[in-house]
């Protein structure tokens, strides 16, 4: 058996396509990047009536949730056939594991070759974060070819269309992603897991400020899952600069993998990109040269605490529960870095279980 590399993601669609972008950069590293393959488990959670729901729009709060599909709701039969292996045939012994502490990829790849091993799992780091020798331009550069190489189903190849006219009519502007979701809301139990996925979100009070930051120099485009407290955000600061992505595209016509990849073109068209490390905002900076700036690295610390004092109190009316007790939580974990008195650290935790107990 030629040696591959596998992507074999079994979470969220945007962690799949980066570990299938990963496969494919690593795969031209090796010195072949036809040796790709993935595979796709399409879980029962995926149809159940929960959070892990295909099409859920959250509970009390409109929010657009998972966006896995069939992969032939995603790729062409051809890329398909091409591409695709069932992980389940691949002999365990064949599984590349390497027990070796490496900082560059060309190390790592020099024990694969070396070993009797075949299959090499990608995973959905940020490479030019990790390994020494991964280059960021040539890494972007390489994935955005994979993805133009990418044969999605005929109707993602409209949305990717009508997602870059409609960027392209737009014109320049920043992208604010507000990544809310399951690590705010109750309907996952990610969101408790303490400090795991705290900065993996954004938090109201903080995505309000990097509006302020931006406005009047460019025009800016609100993206995020939670569409009640984006749509409140944009309609607060009021100004004609300022758009929703709703504004682009109908959240009520279009299925969550559609918004999914309408909002990762839209992202990647975008001259400076705001956001976490979600793995929808890893995509749009794999595939274009967007200017990434971290939501949470804009600030110093005690800046950052007295935002999120300003705009809680300004806030605390117009956005959910959850979002107020999330920006609670960020308000404890800031003070207790900045020593603050623990009686006012107590009372940012007790106000936030008033708003939710869990």
């Amino acid at each position: 058996m030629d040696k591959i590399f596998l992507a074999a993601r079994s979470d969220g669609l945007g962690s799949r396509l980066v570990a299938i972008l990963n496969a494919f950069y690593i795969a031209s590293r090796f010195g072949n990047k036809e040796n790709v393959r993935f595979s796709w488990v399409n879980k029962e959670t995926f149809c159940q009536d929960d959070g892990f729901n295909k099409n859920f729009r959250g509970l009390n709060t409109k929010i657009i949730g998972m966006s896995v599909e069939e992969e032939d709701r995603i790729f062409s039969r051809n890329f398909i056939e091409k591409y695709h292996i069932v992980e389940s045939e691949i002999n365990t012994r064949d599984f590349f594991y390497c027990k070796k502490k490496v900082n560059t990829l060309e190390e790592f790849l020099n024990i694969f070759r070396q070993d009797v091993t075949s299959v090499c799992r990608t995973d959905i780091g940020f490479l030019p974060q990790y390994l020494k020798d991964v280059e960021l331009n040539d890494y972007r550069g390489i994935c955005k070819q994979a993805w133009e190489n990418i044969e999605f189903s005929d109707n993602l190849k409209k949305i990717i269309k009508d997602a870059q006219q409609k960027s392209q009519k737009l014109g320049d502007y920043v992208c604010i992603h507000v990544r809310s979701g399951d690590v705010i809301y109750d309907y996952l139990d990610i969101r408790k897991y303490h400090k795991s996925h705290v900065y993996h979100a954004v938090n109201a009070a903080l995505a309000l400020e990097l509006i302020y930051k931006e406005l009047g120099k460019n025009k800016i485009v609100i993206i995020g899952d939670d569409i009640d407290t984006t749509e409140k955000l944009v309609e607060l600061v009021n100004h004609p600069e300022v758009y929703h992505i709703n504004t682009q595209r109908s959240v009520d016509h279009f299925s969550n993998l559609e918004l999914f990849m309408f909002d990762i073109i839209f992202m990647s068209n975008s001259k400076k990109l705001y956001g976490t490390y979600s793995a929808m905002i890893k995509i749009a900076r794999m595939i274009s040269e967007t200017e990434f700036f971290s939501s949470y690295y804009q600030f110093k610390s005690g800046e950052y605490y007295e935002i999120l004092k300003k705009n809680y109190n300004y806030l605390f009316p117009y956005i959910s529960s959850s979002q107020n007790a999330f920006i609670l939580f960020h308000l404890f974990l800031t003070g207790m870095e900045l020593n603050e008195d623990v009686e006012i650290l107590c009372s940012y935790l007790d106000k936030a279980l008033e708003y939710d107990f869990e």
